[in-house]
């Protein structure tokens, strides 16, 4: 596990909660940690960034070479590394541009940098068509741009015909016919929903209180996606049909809070009243209760229906769980 506290300390611990090395970052880190392995040894390194700096850093502790890389990050984006297929490629947005490095950092020439007419809305994601690998941003008015992995624009007519609420995220899904999807919120609290790969549209029936928690969380089925938000005390679960399928009651305070994919078959929602937290499984049940803190992050162990469980609680130390299905 990786962690980096608030006096900008990044901590490694292992499973056994021992910690490993230090190493003061400049900044908060600001992207998703990302784990590679780019020399193919079975040896991790870890690529994240700050506000002007872009890390790659060894299972030691130690940067790279070339690293870190100084950058302008003025909008609080993160980065967003892709595997293209033969390698590793990084990108970063700001504002309106997008830049693309090497995984050595080096500046690549195709991603210098390429433009989008609009703001892109929160993230970057990949997206892979007939073993091609391309890039997605989708602008603040839900247009959705295309670019091939050399930076070259390859749709044109993608589109969610309305401006997108920029305080929800957008969530790349599977739909029941195994095509490619954007879910998306409009100003409206409206749920949106684009397929890749016809130009299909769809808005849902369910409409989100804009100031409510909401996720969309993946279930047993690859090809299924159930809609989950939380109103007044009660997780309220819907089907791709909105028609609602599980209600579950949270105790009293208890706010959703996160939620983990750990894999195509287990998912965990972790609701909190801000000082303990419990985490409930995909199928309704509570599988940890009263854990201290707030939950960072959520592992599965090299045992089958065995998960390791990261948190941070008030007095701002790093804790280690374990709880089994």
């Amino acid at each position: 596990f990786l962690y980096q506290d608030l006096k900008n300390v990044l901590h490694c611990f292992s499973f056994s909660s021992n910690e490993l090395w230090q190493k003061f970052i400049l900044g908060r880190i600001e992207s998703k940690i990302y784990p590679t392995d780019l020399y193919g040894n079975n040896q991790n390194q870890f690529f994240f960034n700050t506000d002007n700096q872009i890390y790659a850093i060894d299972n030691a502790g130690k940067d790279l070479s070339n690293f870190p890389k100084q950058i302008n990050n003025e909008s609080g984006h993160g980065m967003y590394l892709f595997y293209m297929g033969d390698k590793y490629e990084y990108f970063f947005v700001d504002d309106n541009m997008i830049y693309g490095y090497d995984a050595g950092g080096a500046s690549m020439e195709d991603w210098r940098p390429r433009e989008s007419p609009v703001p892109i809305h929160k993230e970057l994601m990949q997206y892979k068509k007939r073993n091609k690998n391309y890039i997605i941003g989708i602008n603040r008015n839900g247009e959705v741009i295309i670019w091939n992995r050399f930076g070259k624009r390859v749709e044109r007519d993608l589109d969610f015909g309305m401006p997108l609420a920029t305080n929800f995220s957008i969530t790349p899904a599977i739909n029941k016919n195994y095509r490619p999807e954007l879910i998306a919120v409009n100003n409206e609290g409206e749920i949106l929903s684009l397929t890749l790969d016809s130009l299909q549209r769809k808005m849902y029936k369910i409409k989100l209180a804009m100031n409510t928690h909401h996720f969309i969380i993946q279930t047993t089925d690859s090809a299924f996606q159930k809609i989950a938000y939380q109103y007044k005390d009660k997780l309220l679960l819907f089907d791709r049909n909105s028609q609602l399928t599980d209600t579950v009651k949270l105790a009293k305070n208890y706010v959703l809070q996160k939620v983990f994919d750990i894999d195509e078959k287990q998912s965990f929602l972790s609701v909190s009243d801000g000082h303990f937290s419990r985490i409930i499984s995909s199928h309704k049940r509570i599988v940890a209760d009263k854990i201290e803190g707030e939950i960072i992050d959520i592992v599965a162990d090299e045992l089958p229906n065995q998960y390791f469980v990261l948190t941070f609680d008030q007095l701002k130390r790093v804790n280690l769980y374990k709880f089994s299905l």
